[in-house]
């Protein structure tokens, strides 16, 4: 998807967005929100979860575009080692992203869940640079880390070492950071 086509949709509600995506007509959008007056919940559960309209991945890549990120497919690409050597192994399985590229200092990282906005504050603490995310599917990401990571020994020493790195405030930060439920993100888009 271009940038442009991304930016399109950005500040659309999660079902025009599937809709846009050609995963759902407008009509079972309508049908799901029915559902969430009468019930209450998130748009993107009761779509995937209870009404099973779109697969939880699909959410995730429409909720990745609402928030403004690009749309990565891992399984295309060919990332350059000097890109996946700015992210240890450690990081990439702790917070289940991939470096993909990096451009006029700005590492961007693949990641399958975009609402995990913890994960880029404590990567631009410890790598130094600007982070910014990119979404893709979780089976594409940690296909992605196998294959580029594959034969990296994940010591316990590399991990400590990688959060000593965000040193006690910023452990402390990322342990009370609130996450965001979808709920919220589908309020904060109508």
């Amino acid at each position: 998807m271009t940038a442009a086509k991304a930016e399109d949709r950005q500040h659309l509600p999660i079902g025009e967005i599937l809709v846009s995506m050609g995963l759902l007509k407008e009509a079972q959008v309508q049908a799901a929100l029915k559902f969430q007056r009468d019930k209450g919940g998130a748009l993107g559960h009761i779509l995937s979860e209870q009404m099973q309209l779109v697969k939880r991945e699909d959410v995730m890549r429409a909720l990745g575009i609402q928030a403004g990120m690009e749309v990565v497919n891992l399984d295309e690409l060919i990332i350059p080692k000097d890109v996946i050597e700015r992210v240890t192994v450690s990081i990439a399985n702790m917070y289940r992203l991939v470096p993909v590229r990096f451009e006029e200092g700005v590492l961007t990282v693949a990641m399958a869940d975009p609402r995990n906005v913890a994960a880029l504050d404590d990567l631009k603490f410890m790598i130094n640079c600007e982070v910014r995310g990119a979404v893709s599917s979780e089976a594409s990401v940690a296909k992605a880390i196998e294959k580029y990571y594959a034969g990296q020994e994940e010591s316990i020493e590399a991990l400590m070492k990688d959060l000593d790195t965000l040193g006690e405030e910023g452990v402390v930060e990322a342990a009370t950071s609130k996450s965001i439920d979808l709920a919220e993100l589908q309020q904060m888009a109508e």
